[in-house]
């Protein structure tokens, strides 16, 4: 039993060497897509889009005004956008 269980544990070591081994993917086998191309894609993913919904802040920095904001945006299609900011 003791014997089965250290070829066991042997096993799943040399698996686990064996994955760290494998070489990342080569940056010469990335696609580039043409303009064309590009730009038909990001229009169909901007048609798929119905709602969106973002936060975040803003720093605004000067040598008179140093400030933050924090905002919120909502954005429901075809014509609704509601933007608040708060600060």
């Amino acid at each position: 039993m003791k014997k089965v269980l250290i070829v066991i544990i042997a096993f799943l070591n040399l698996l686990l060497i064996i994955q760290g081994c494998i070489p990342s993917k080569p940056l010469d086998e990335i696609e580039l897509l043409p303009s064309e191309r590009l730009i038909n894609k990001l229009e169909a993913n901007r048609r798929k889009i119905k709602s969106f919904e973002g936060v975040g802040t803003i720093e605004i920095e000067s040598e008179l005004y140093d400030n933050s904001a924090s905002f919120r945006v909502v954005m429901l299609k075809p014509d609704s956008i509601y933007f608040t900011i708060m600060g």
